[in-house]
């Protein structure tokens, strides 16, 4: 029973986290992730929550730690992903990809409350994102909340 469990989570959180990595264009080759992160990184200033780290690397990293939780075969496998994407936003508190990753697996694990406190950051930071703004209404729906923003 305990092992039917962690294989369907496992599943759910793999199905999650391909779900938004090829939302967010990670589905592309890695020479066509380089060009077009070098291309961004020479066209847009930097912003702020970036602790001085190329965040090229930063979202490399994201990217793997996405793969390493939709790819997993057992718990272990998805806590190093979970992992990797906190250690992210220790240099980057404002990193977009780590935060919107982790909220849904929030989600996923029935943690709604850490999800909406995730999405809660996200809308802070892109606040015109309506997608964002629908999720976070949903999931405090489900969490039987009125009071979220």
């Amino acid at each position: 029973m305990n092992r039917m469990r962690t294989t369907l989570l496992v599943a759910i959180l793999a199905g999650v986290a391909v779900f938004f990595l090829s939302r967010a264009g990670w589905n592309r080759s890695t020479a066509d992730v380089e060009s077009v992160e070098q291309t961004e990184s020479e066209n847009s200033p930097e912003e702020g929550g970036h602790s001085g780290h190329d965040h090229s690397d930063l979202d490399e990293r994201a990217r793997l730690a996405g793969e390493k939780v939709a790819n997993a075969q057992n718990s272990e496998d998805i806590m190093s992903g979970v992992m990797e994407l906190r250690e992210i936003l220790k240099l980057d508190s404002n990193h977009v990809a780590s935060i919107e990753l982790l909220a849904e697996l929030s989600v996923t694990s029935g943690q709604l409350d850490k999800a909406i406190e995730r999405y809660e950051k996200l809308l802070s930071l892109q606040p015109e994102n309506q997608e964002y703004r629908e999720r976070l209404k949903a999931i405090c729906e489900m969490a039987g909340r009125s009071d979220c923003s």
